[in-house]
């Protein structure tokens, strides 16, 4: 591309000096927009300033952008000795990322700012047309540098003397992990070896406070040892709402709308469909009686609770409408008598029930599946009874 087309791209993604374009890759068939920046130097403020690229100090890193119409745009760079400068990283250009992160501040701001709207993760990737790991990455990314945040801030300051005691085993401190005691025993050498320089001491403690944020989920005891809490509170998850129960009385106007038609009651049970079907005839004849309409939409409900609690417990085996004193004989095989006083409790709840008479099978005899023939000589002895 020629220069005014590089400057060009130039304004479109924000880039600006010491940094400028040093090559565009467009692959259009895999719709992948690649920029290749350098970083340069001023040598002189006159009119005729010449900037000239600094020198790479390591391999190119590629992070992830905003996308460019329907390209995936990737910004390339060759890190120089300022690239990632103290200075620099107070307010890097949106273009940059972080040398270990895989996408740019701007990509990570946009991501961030449809989170905090409460769209999920597939929703972005939609939306900003971006793969929905590197969504995910950047959520976990951003979750893991708050949780970093608040662990400097409970852990002792760098100035502390307990991390210079840590290294120099001055106190009494146990741990199983090996890679902590590996770090420990070179840092106790390294400050060994120098220990007029305050500047390598100092650097030891931030590496070992360092070890301590990054690893802390491994580091429970050790933390206790120094007399902070690794556990860190959750800011972002809501507090549970208590759950609450909520009852639909024979009044209730869902009631209304099945039994006018307005609303179909999808069940699968077939006998309840049918009885459904038999309350919306006598629905109809009974247009101007409330309290027949109240009578009918009571009986649908109690129907409708009981077909519900007993096909969806799988405890209930058998269920049977009954002669007598009972309207039906359930059949139930609970796990103890804990449970069983569990699912009575249960079955009160449910509207239309109004009592109950338990039969506790201590010893099974005989258990058979469904009969494959029958003994004939029986019909022939039932008339005796009559």
């Amino acid at each position: 591309m020629d220069r005014l087309s590089l400057k060009s791209v130039e304004l479109l993604l924000g880039i600006y000096a010491p940094f400028k374009i040093k090559d565009i890759n467009l692959n259009v068939e895999a719709e992948i927009l690649t920029v290749q920046l350098e970083e340069v130097s001023l040598k002189s403020r006159s009119l005729f300033s010449v900037s000239a690229p600094k020198k790479p100090i390591s391999k190119a890193i590629s992070w992830q952008h905003n996308n460019t119409g329907r390209f995936t745009t990737y910004i390339e760079i060759e890190p120089t000795a300022s690239t990632f400068s103290k200075n620099r990283l107070l307010n890097p250009p949106a273009f940059f990322g972080d040398k270990d992160a895989t996408y740019t501040y701007q990509l990570q701001q946009t991501v961030l700012s449809a989170h905090s709207k409460k769209l999920d993760s597939q929703t972005i990737s939609s939306l900003l047309n971006v793969k929905r790991e590197t969504v995910n990455q950047i959520i976990t990314d951003s979750d893991n540098q708050q949780q970093d945040q608040k662990l400097r801030s409970i852990l002792p300051l760098e100035t502390d003397p307990i991390w210079r005691a840590l290294i120099n085993h001055e106190i009494s401190f146990k741990t199983n992990l090996s890679s902590l005691k590996f770090l420990i025993s070179r840092l106790q050498l390294n400050c060994v070896n120098n220990r007029n320089d305050m500047g390598v001491i100092q650097d030891s403690v931030a590496t070992l406070r360092q070890f301590f944020i990054k690893h802390h989920s491994q580091l429970k005891s050790e933390y206790a040892q120094i007399g902070v809490s690794s556990e860190t509170p959750n800011t972002s998850s809501q507090p549970q709402e208590a759950k609450k129960r909520v009852t639909l009385t024979a009044d209730h106007p869902v009631w209304e709308n099945i039994l006018s038609g307005q609303v179909d009651l999808l069940s699968k049970n077939m006998g309840l469909n049918l009885y459904i079907s038999q309350l919306k005839g006598l629905y109809k004849k009974v247009e101007n009686n409330d309290e027949q309409k109240i009578q009918i939409a009571k009986e649908l409900l109690e129907s409708y609770a009981q077909a519900e609690f007993f096909t969806k417990l799988p405890e209930v085996e058998e269920i049977h409408s009954a002669t007598g004193d009972c309207c039906l004989i359930m059949k139930v095989r609970v796990a103890s008598s804990v449970a069983l006083e569990g699912l009575l409790a249960r079955l009160y709840d449910v509207p239309g029930v109004r009592g109950t008479r338990t039969y506790v099978a201590l010893t099974t005899h005989l258990e058979r599946p469904v009969q494959a023939d029958i003994t004939e000589e029986l019909l022939d002895e039932g008339p005796r009874l009559k």
